[in-house]
């Protein structure tokens, strides 16, 4: 579903690989008329668990939405245990408990409103699908801004065509 007039929506995902504990991150902001406002991908070495690659996902979205001087977001995301922690008033004790902090602080600090919801992985497909990219990524490449390649234009597309994002 579309964000509400002034608010901007972040739907964002992050990719692990149990085998070499690397990963990546992905994200899209959308206006309220469903058009992508920007992206990102990247690539992560050394991290621990799912959870963790959510986390910096959602704080490389968090990042860019200051600097572009968004107040009022949306976060979709399809990490159940995440968005509860995010949504809970109490501290989370997970090997994420950290990053889950800093997720908060940053939602708290920074945005003047802002909503924090779970969905399922199918209304998340163009997230999931750019922190996926991260296995094209050589070693050490700096983060991808603000493009979105073609082949995740066409999930943008449909997204669009289909009324829901």
């Amino acid at each position: 579903s579309k964000p509400p007039t002034d608010f901007i929506k972040i739907n964002c995902d992050g990719a692990f690989s149990q085998e070499d504990l690397a990963g990546g991150w992905g994200y899209v902001m959308r206006g309220a008329n469903g058009t992508v406002v920007c992206s990102g991908y990247g690539k992560l070495g050394k991290v621990l668990e799912a959870a963790h690659t959510e986390i910096i996902a959602y704080l490389q979205a968090f990042q860019r939405a200051v600097m572009l001087g968004i107040q009022k977001v949306v976060l979709e995301i399809d990490a159940l245990m995440v968005a509860q922690a995010a949504n809970a008033p109490v501290l989370d004790r997970s090997s994420a408990s950290g990053l889950l902090w800093e997720l908060k602080e940053c939602l708290h600090i920074n945005f003047s409103s802002f909503v924090v919801a779970h969905k399922p992985r199918s209304c998340n497909l163009v997230a999931h699908s750019l922190a996926g990219l991260e296995a094209e990524l050589c070693p050490g490449t700096n983060p991808i801004m603000d493009s979105i390649p073609p082949c995740i234009n066409v999930l943008v597309a449909n997204d669009l065509a289909s009324g829901s994002e």
